[in-house]
């Protein structure tokens, strides 16, 4: 897994190299309320690799619901509750 939280974090994320023997999950892991988490994940999705998100039990503003999670576009392939 790829934790990122901004654009600048990983350069040139397009050359991260997809093997068939390793799932990558590019993995928004920012902090915030939903509107921010919303935006933060949708700046970094990919369409090549796998998207992922971290919600975090204690430090965001009103936590996202399941049904909330699986409304993002695109659908995340993997989600942390911390």
């Amino acid at each position: 897994m790829v934790q990122d939280v901004r654009q600048a974090t990983i350069r040139d994320r397009e050359l991260l190299e997809v093997l068939p023997e390793v799932g990558l999950t590019l993995s928004f892991d920012g902090i915030g309320t939903q509107r921010q988490k919303t935006a933060g994940y949708g700046s970094l999705s990919s369409d090549y690799l796998a998207n992922g998100m971290t919600i975090f039990y204690r430090l965001d503003t009103k936590l996202f619901r399941p049904a909330q999670v699986l409304g993002l576009e695109p659908v995340p392939d993997y989600v942390m509750y911390q």
